[in-house]
C-alpha cells in the first residue's frame, strides 16, 4: 500500500513551523494584505454588467449584434404601459408623462422619450400605404353603388331629399333585373335603419343624435372596417405593423388594443449594477406621481432594460441580505457544533482576510465582476469556512489527546491542512475548468471563484493557526468536547445491511432521472411582483405584440425587396407573424399606387366636383317630408300587394319598412316637438357625414412619400445612417419566451439568412453557449478531481472511494429535483461544478484519515477490530468536521432560497440538494465501504501471514 507522500508531509511542515514560530508576523502580513487588497478593489473593481460582454467578441453571432448596434443604436427601450379603454384619457397620461421626463433628457439621465410619432410628412399619402388590392376592392364597390353617392352629394333637400334618393333607388317596373334588384335591396337597407332613427328621435329616445345610425345606412362601402379608419381621419390604423412599437393612432400615439405606450431610452452606465439605476428611479418617482393623478388607471413600467435592472437590484438585495444570514448561520452552527464561540469567530475574522485578499486578486488579474461573477463571496462564506472547521477540530481533537498548543496546531496544519490541501485543489480544478470553454462571463466566474477557494485555503491552513496561538497562549478556553457523530457507529458496524438498505432506496428513485429537464425561460426566473415582470406578461400574453424582433441588414433596396419576399413566404405564416421594412412607409410602387387611388377618388366622387354635400336647407318641411313618405309607403304598399298576390316569400321583408313608416308618421303628428327633434337629427347626422367626406377628401390626392418626410425616429429605425444599409424586422408568430418557441424561430430565420441577427438570435446563441459550456465545465471539473485524487492518493481503489461521495450524490441530486419542483436553469446551472467541487472533500478527508489511522497502526504494529477504523474516522474530529462543513456549504448557499428572485431561489435549492446529498453518500455509502475494505484488508493479511 503507497504510503503518503512525504514530500508533500514536509512541505506542510515547513510552513507550518515557520507560521507558528512567528504568528504576529505572518497575521501582520495577512492583516495588512488583505486591507491593501480591499482598498486597491475599492478604488479599481469595476463593475461591467454588460451582458454582451459575458460572450466572447470572436464569436460569430456577438460579432453581428454587435455591428448591428453599432449601426442602428440601441434600440432597447423602456415601455411605459398605460391600460385604458379610453383613447383620450391614454394620449393625455402619454403627453404627461413626456413632459415629466422632459428634465430628465435635459439633465443627461434619459437620451429620448417618444410617446408619439411626427407624421405631418405622410398624412396626406396616407391612401398610398394601403393594400392595392383593398384599393382596387374599395373602388369596385363605389363603382357598384355609384347612384347612391350620387344622391347623397347632390341631395339639396336634407332628410327630405334622401328619402326621395331613396325611393328612386327602389323603383321597378316589371320583373327585376340583377341590378335592379341590388339596388332595391340596398335601399330597403338604407331605408329600415333610417326610418328606425327618425322615429327614435322624434319620440325624444336620442334627442339630436343619430350620427351612428345614419352613417351606418350610408352604404356598405362606408362599413367596410378599414375603409372606416381612413373617413375617421386614422390613415395609420393598421398601416403600420402592430409589433412596430405597438400601433401608431392617426395623431402618432402608440396604442394597441386598451394599452398605450411610452418609449423612453434611459442613459445607461455599464459600470454601475443595475446599468440604468438613476434614471430608472427617477422615471419611477415620476411614474409614481403620475399614478396619485390617475388611480384608477393602471401605469407601469417595464422593457428588456427595466427587467434586468430589477434583476439585478432584487439579486443584490437578496445576495447582500442572505451573505449576511449565511455568515451568521454559519458561525452559529460552528458554534453549537463546536460548543464554543471564540474559534468560529476567529475563523470568520480569517475568512474576512481570505475575502478581501481576493477581491485584490480579482481586481489586479481580471479587472472587473460580471452579472455571474458577482456571486463567488457567497460562495466562498461557505466554502472558505469548510476549510477551517477541518483545522480547528482536528486542532481541538489534539488538544483533547494531551498535545500542547504548539504540537497539536502543527499536527491540524499537517494532517487537516493535507486533507484541505487537496480538497481546494480539486475545488478549485473544478472552478478552473471553465476556462477552457467558450463562454467569456462563465469562465471569469470560475477562475474567480477557483482563485478564492485557494486563497481561502491557505489563510485557512496558515493564518488561522497563527491567529488562534496568539489567542490561545494567552488564556487556552475550558475544552470542550465538539458534537461526536455516534449514530455513525452502527452505519460502520452493520455495513452489508446499511448498504443494501440505501443502495435499493437510490435504485428504486432512478426514474427520476426521466424527469430532469432545463428551463431556459428567462422570465420566468424573475421575481413574480416585480411591477416589470408582470406587465411584460400582459404584453406577452397578448399575442398580437411583441417586442423582440430578429433583424436582417442588407445592402441596398432590390436585396431588401427579395428578402421581404423571402420572410413572407407562405411556409413561415405560423413562424413569422409579420415583417416590417422602409417599405411599410415608403413603398417601391407608388405610381402605381397613385393611380389606383385616384381610379378610388373618381368612383367616390361619381361626377361630382368635389366630395362633399350640397348645403341643408334653411328649414325642415314636416309637410314636404310627410308627403314623401307617403310616396315612399304607396310604392311599397304596392310592391307588397303584387308580391302577395304572386305568392312570393320575400313579401314579408317589404312589412317592416311599411310599419317604420306608419310609426314614424304617427308620432311625427303626436309629438310637439316633432319639428324641432328631426332638424336636428338632420344637422348632426349631415354635418358627421360631411365632416367624413371633407376628411377624407385631401388623402384622394396623394403626391408621393420620400424618405426624408418620416418621422426621424421611423427613419434611424430603418436605416443606418453611418452606412446607409437598411434593415429588416422580423417578428415571432409565437411567444418566444419559450423555448421550443425560441428554436423554431431562430432556426427558421437563420435558415432565410444565416446572417440574421437581433435580441433573440442572441440570447439564443447565449444560453446555448452556456448550457454547453455548464456541461463541459461539469465533465472537465469531474475529470480534472479524477486526476487530481489519483495524484493524492496514488491508488486505484482510494481514488474510486474518494469518488463516491460525488459521484453517488449528483445521482441522488438528479433523482431528486423533480421530486422537489426544481429544473435546470441559467441561473442555478453552475451549481454542479460547485457540488462537484466541495462534494468531493468528505470523501477525501475520510480517505486521508482512513489511510492516516491504517498507516499509523501498521507503524505501531497494532491490530485493530473488525469495523473499528472505519468507525474511528466516523467518529472522530474528521467525522465531525465534514458533517459540519457539508451543513455549513448546504446552509450558507442554501439561504439563496429567501431571494425574490426565483432564479436565485432555485441555485440555493440546488446546491442544498446536491451538499445534502453527497453527506448523504459519505455518511451512508463510503463508511459502509470503508468498514468493508477494513475487513477485506485484514483478511488478506491474515491469509498472508
Amino acid at each position: 500500500m503507497p504510503r503518503p507522500d512525504p514530500l508533500i508531509d514536509r512541505i506542510l511542515n515547513s510552513i507550518a513551523t515557520c507560521v507558528v514560530a512567528k504568528p504576529k508576523v505572518w497575521v501582520s502580513i495577512a492583516i495588512f494584505a488583505a486591507i491593501l487588497s480591499g482598498v486597491y478593489a475599492f478604488l479599481f473593481l469595476e463593475m461591467d454588467t454588460d451582458q454582451n460582454d459575458l460572450v466572447s467578441n470572436e464569436l460569430e453571432y456577438n460579432k453581428r449584434y454587435l455591428s448591428y448596434l453599432e449601426e442602428f443604436g440601441d434600440q432597447e427601450h423602456l415601455f411605459v404601459v398605460i391600460q385604458t379603454d379610453d383613447i383620450d384619457l391614454g394620449k393625455k397620461i402619454a403627453r404627461e408623462v413626456s413632459d415629466k421626463i422632459k428634465p430628465l433628457i435635459e439633465a443627461g439621465d434619459v437620451e429620448e422619450c417618444l410617446y408619439r410619432l411626427d407624421l405631418s410628412g405622410i398624412d396626406k399619402n396616407s391612401l398610398l400605404l394601403l393594400d392595392p388590392q383593398l384599393v382596387e376592392a374599395l373602388t369596385t364597390e363605389a363603382i357598384a353603388q355609384r347612384e347612391v353617392l350620387q344622391a347623397l352629394l347632390a341631395n339639396d333637400q336634407g332628410l327630405t331629399g334622401f328619402i326621395s334618393a331613396i325611393h328612386s333607388l327602389m323603383k321597378v317596373e316589371g320583373a327585376p333585373n340583377e341590378q335592379e334588384a341590388s339596388k332595391f335591396e340596398l335601399g330597403l337597407n338604407l331605408l329600415n335603419q333610417l326610418l328606425e332613427a327618425m322615429r327614435d328621435a322624434v319620440k325624444g329616445k336620442s334627442p339630436g343624435s343619430a350620427q351612428g345610425e345614419s352613417s351606418e345606412g350610408l352604404s356598405s362601402l362606408l362599413q367596410n372596417p378599414q375603409f372606416q379608419s381612413l373617413l375617421q381621419r386614422d390613415p395609420w390604423k393598421d398601416l403600420i405593423d402592430p409589433n412596430f412599437l405597438i400601433q401608431a393612432s392617426a395623431d402618432g400615439y402608440f396604442f394597441f388594443g386598451d394599452l398605450c405606450f411610452v418609449m423612453i431610452m434611459p442613459s445607461k452606465d455599464y459600470e454601475t449594477l443595475e446599468v440604468i439605476r438613476e434614471p430608472l428611479r427617477k422615471i419611477r418617482e415620476i411614474l409614481a406621481s403620475v399614478r396619485t393623478q390617475y388611480p384608477d388607471v393602471p401605469i407601469g413600467l417595464t422593457g428588456r432594460p427595466v427587467l434586468q435592472a430589477d434583476e439585478m437590484m432584487t439579486t443584490e438585495k437578496d445576495m447582500t441580505l442572505a451573505s449576511i444570514i449565511a455568515l451568521g448561520a454559519v458561525l452559529l452552527l460552528f458554534m453549537l457544533f463546536f460548543k464554543a464561540v471564540r474559534r468560529p469567530i476567529l475563523t470568520g475574522c480569517v475568512l474576512l482576510i481570505g475575502l478581501g485578499i481576493t477581491f485584490g486578486l480579482v481586481t489586479l488579474f481580471v479587472g472587473h465582476l460580471n452579472l455571474l461573477s458577482m456571486v463567488f463571496a457567497v460562495m466562498l462564506v461557505s466554502l472558505g469556512t469548510d476549510f477551517g472547521v477541518h483545522i480547528i477540530a482536528r486542532y481541538q481533537e489534539e488538544l483533547a489527546s494531551g498535545k500542547s498548543i504548539y504540537d497539536a496546531l502543527l499536527a491540524a496544519q499537517v494532517h487537516a491542512g493535507r486533507s484541505n490541501l487537496t480538497g481546494a485543489t480539486t475545488t478549485a480544478a473544478a472552478f478552473y475548468t471553465t476556462l477552457l470553454i467558450d463562454f467569456k462571463g462563465l469562465a471569469e466566474l470560475g477562475f474567480i471563484a477557483g482563485t478564492g477557494v485557494l486563497v481561502c485555503m491557505l489563510v485557512m491552513n496558515f493564518i488561522l493557526p497563527a491567529v488562534v496561538l496568539l489567542v490561545d497562549q494567552r488564556a487556552l478556553p475550558k475544552q470542550l468536547a465538539p458534537i461526536k457523530m455516534s449514530f455513525l457507529k452502527p452505519v460502520c458496524q452493520n455495513p452489508v445491511d446499511i448498504l443494501g438498505f440505501f443502495i435499493a432506496m437510490i435504485l428504486l428513485g432512478v426514474g427520476g432521472l426521466w424527469s430532469v429537464r432545463f428551463n431556459s425561460n428567462l422570465l420566468e426566473l424573475q421575481a413574480e411582483d416585480l411591477d416589470s415582470v408582470q406587465y411584460e406578461k400582459i404584453i406577452t400574453q397578448n399575442e398580437g405584440i411583441k417586442t423582440w424582433y430578429a433583424t436582417y441588414l442588407v445592402d441596398d433596396l432590390e436585396s431588401l425587396k427579395k428578402l421581404v419576399a423571402e420572410l413572407k413566404k407562405p411556409e413561415y405564416a405560423s413562424v413569422i407573424q409579420s415583417v416590417e421594412t422602409v417599405f411599410d412607409t415608403v413603398p417601391l410602387d407608388q405610381e402605381a399606387r397613385k393611380a389606383k387611388v385616384e381610379n378610388l377618388a373618381t368612383a367616390l366622387r361619381a361626377g361630382q366636383e368635389k366630395l362633399s354635400l350640397q348645403p341643408l336647407p334653411k328649414e325642415l318641411s314636416l309637410e314636404d317630408l310627410s308627403l314623401a313618405l307617403e310616396d315612399l309607403l304607396d310604392r311599397l304598399e304596392g310592391y307588397l300587394s303584387g308580391a302577395l298576390r304572386a305568392g312570393q316569400k320575400e313579401a314579408q321583408v317589404l312589412e317592416r319598412p311599411i310599419d317604420l313608416i306608419d310609426e314614424l308618421m304617427e308620432a311625427m303628428e303626436e309629438e310637439a316637438q316633432a319639428q324641432e327633434r328631426l332638424r336636428q337629427f338632420e344637422k348632426n347626422g349631415f354635418e358627421w357625414i360631411s365632416g367624413i367626406l371633407s376628411g377624407l377628401t385631401p388623402f384622394l390626392t396623394p403626391t408621393q412619400i420620400q424618405f426624408e418626410d418620416l418621422d426621424p425616429f421611423l427613419r434611424q429605425r430603418l436605416k443606418s445612417e453611418n452606412s446607409g444599409r437598411y434593415i429588416a424586422y422580423a417578428y415571432p408568430a409565437k411567444d418566444i419566451w419559450q423555448e421550443d418557441h425560441m428554436e423554431e424561430f431562430i432556426r427558421v430565420t437563420e435558415s432565410i439568412d444565416p446572417e440574421v441577427t437581433g435580441v433573440p438570435a442572441q440570447v439564443f446563441h447565449s444560453t446555448l453557449a452556456m448550457k454547453h459550456g455548464f456541461l463541459l465545465a461539469a465533465l472537465y471539473s469531474l475529470i480534472a478531481v479524477v486526476i487530481l485524487i489519483g495524484f493524492d492518493f496514488k491508488n486505484v481503489l482510494y481514488t474510486v472511494l474518494a469518488l463516491i461521495p460525488v459521484v453517488v450524490g449528483m445521482f441522488i441530486t438528479l433523482e431528486w429535483m423533480p421530486r422537489v419542483g426544481l429544473d435546470f436553469n441559467l441561473a442555478n446551472f453552475f451549481a454542479i461544478p460547485i457540488i462537484i467541487g466541495t462534494g468531493i472533500n468528505g470523501g477525501v478527508h475520510f480517505i486521508h484519515r482512513y489511510r492516516e489511522l491504517t498507516e499509523s497502526q501498521k507503524a505501531n504494529g497494532e491490530k485493530s477490530s473488525v469495523w473499528l477504523r472505519a468507525t474511528q474516522v466516523a467518529t472522530s474530529s474528521t467525522g465531525t468536521s465534514v458533517v459540519l462543513s457539508e451543513l455549513i456549504t448546504a446552509v450558507a448557499l442554501g439561504m439563496l432560497l429567501i431571494a425574490h428572485h426565483k432564479g436565485m431561489a432555485s441555485l440555493g435549492g440546488l446546491l442544498v440538494l446536491g451538499c445534502l446529498s453527497c453527506l448523504f453518500a459519505s455518511l451512508f455509502i463510503l463508511l459502509p465501504l470503508l468498514s468493508l475494505l477494513q475487513k477485506y484488508q485484514e483478511s488478506k493479511n491474515e491469509n498472508l501471514s
